[in-house]
């Protein structure tokens, strides 16, 4: 319950500070609509909308200028914007002394923006607050996104992520030393204090998004996609499990999903998006025990303080279920940092995140456990991850947040 409250009132939160400042905005700022895509392109700004998947303006609104130019409007005068006619009664044309009207201007319709979208960064990472180790950096990483506009409502997308940690509860700490059969400790067990335990995830993210619109001009996005390990050449460990020595590929699994996206306030200085995901591990590993589906909260908001800087917040309900884990766990993650443009394609970000498990067990590795009293074998059982980190990255393309 206490998870919950802290999530809803993160969204609450988000929400009030977007309203304000969309209502602080200059009247020339409060666009219809129909102006949201030629703003994403102008901007390129990028937002996730899911673990892995990068999501922009564009991605979110694309073609609704296209679709909204034929269809029925409740505003006259926004029809009459995108018709490029002023509304007014009948002309009569013909009448003596009078000459045949000038037929009115188009209004000039917003480029085009380019299928293509990508972003690719570089990055170095740091270990944020007491993790009992002497380790001052973490592993350098690698990240990207390309996107393809397929129709004005549809997307593919591709994400490589690669995420750097240092867990919790490794290294620097004494942990009990059991007997395997008994649950009595004969021991504590000091863990060394140096970065060995320091990990990069390697992952890619295939999705399609589909854009609805409804009453005509609110988006909602359906976005079903695959996570999938690649490049895992170093993740095989042995752990205590099921009172026997278990090899597992620790970092290797994959989920498949279907989220829900609201954009909630969208204009040239906030974006506020809620999304919902519904995700289920391809195959159990490990010492998983069950697969039901398991819901995803994320809620999202950027403020645009100018053209060059954007600052940003993600607070989540998100799942944690990795091959070490018997069941599903419930963590509750925020993300929050600054971009910053130099150029229109380069960019840099500095970003803090944070995973905190629900659970009341033990984080990183709970015990030791001797396979023969003798010892001549020691596995350690595998408790909750809980990590934080700061991330200094520069990009070209457009920035993009990846998630723990």
């Amino acid at each position: 319950m206490r998870l919950r409250a802290c999530f809803f009132a993160a969204v609450g939160l988000a929400a009030v500070l977007s309203l304000a400042a969309q209502s602080s905005a200059d009247a020339d700022d409060a666009l219809p609509i129909i102006d949201y895509k030629s703003i994403s392109t102008e901007r390129n700004v990028t937002v996730p909308i899911f673990k892995g998947l990068s999501a922009s303006y564009d991605r979110i609104v694309g073609g609704l200028y296209d679709n909204m130019s034929s269809s029925p409007l409740a505003s006259s005068s926004t029809a009459a914007y995108v018709s490029g006619v002023a509304p007014s009664g009948p002309i009569v044309v013909g009448t003596v002394g009078e000459s045949s009207p000038t037929p009115a201007k188009a209004a000039p319709r917003p480029p085009k923006p380019d299928p293509f979208s990508y972003g690719l960064s570089i990055e170095s990472s740091f270990p944020f607050g007491h993790i009992g180790s002497s380790a001052t950096s973490l592993r350098g990483a690698t990240q990207g996104f390309v996107g393809y506009q397929i129709d004005p409502y549809t997307k593919f997308t591709a994400d490589y992520y690669q995420i750097p940690f240092y867990p919790l509860g490794t290294s620097g700490t004494s942990v009990p030393l059991v007997i395997r059969g008994s649950s009595t400790p004969i021991g504590s067990v000091a863990l060394p204090g140096t970065a060995s335990n320091s990990d990069v995830y390697k992952f890619l993210n295939l999705g399609l998004q589909r854009t609805f619109l409804i009453a005509k001009k609110h988006p909602l996005i359906v976005t079903p996609g695959f996570i999938f390990p690649v490049f895992q050449y170093d993740d095989a460990v042995t752990i205590e499990g099921n009172g026997q020595a278990l090899p597992i590929k620790i970092r290797s699994y994959a989920y498949k999903y279907v989220a829900l996206t609201i954009p909630v306030v969208y204009n040239r200085h906030c974006l506020v998006l809620l999304t919902g995901q519904t995700k289920w591990l391809v195959r159990t590993n490990g010492l998983n025990e069950t697969n039901h589906p398991q819901e995803v909260l994320i809620a999202y908001s950027e403020y645009f303080a100018n053209r060059k800087t954007s600052f940003f917040f993600q607070p989540s309900r998100y799942i944690v279920y990795l091959p070490s884990d018997r069941a599903p766990e419930y963590s509750f993650t925020a993300e929050y940092g600054i971009n910053y443009r130099f150029t229109k394609n380069l960019w840099s970000q500095i970003e803090i995140e944070s995973l905190n498990p629900s659970g009341t067990g033990p984080n990183g590795i709970a015990n030791l456990t001797c396979s023969t009293a003798a010892c001549t074998s020691i596995l350690p059982t595998i408790g909750s991850l809980k990590t934080a980190e700061v991330h200094l990255s520069i990009g070209i393309g457009s920035p993009f947040v990846i998630p723990i």
